[in-house]
């Protein structure tokens, strides 16, 4: 059974409609929290990988976007952002490397596995 978000699948789930829940541990972490008798397994059976993506030939655009990305992992505004969130636990990416914007450069293909 698929729910529209976290909160509808937990409702589900505390109302006896379904047997089980999958989704962002910290939702489902504040509800166990909550209600006793409803926990959590321990590790993860997915790792949602965050990117952004933008039209090729934008070596501007490119650059710019990753060096407003590295800053805001530098200095904390993304981990602070999901702790305030409720996703302190989520790790923050580490810094890259500045991207090769050389455009005579083979371009990396995506990774869709």
């Amino acid at each position: 059974m698929h729910y529209g978000s976290s909160a509808a699948a937990i409702q589900a789930l505390l109302a006896g409609e379904t047997e089980a829940a999958a989704g962002v541990r910290q939702p489902l972490a504040v509800a166990a929290a909550a209600h006793p008798g409803f926990r959590v397994l321990a590790g993860c059976f997915q790792t949602i990988e965050q990117a952004m993506a933008l039209p090729k030939g934008h070596a501007t655009g490119q650059s710019y976007l990753h060096a407003l990305i590295e800053e805001l992992k530098a200095s904390g505004f993304i981990a602070a952002a999901l702790a305030g969130s409720g996703q302190g636990d989520a790790t923050v990416a580490e810094l890259a490397a500045k991207p090769d914007l050389d455009p005579r450069s083979k371009p990396q293909e995506p990774s869709f596995s």
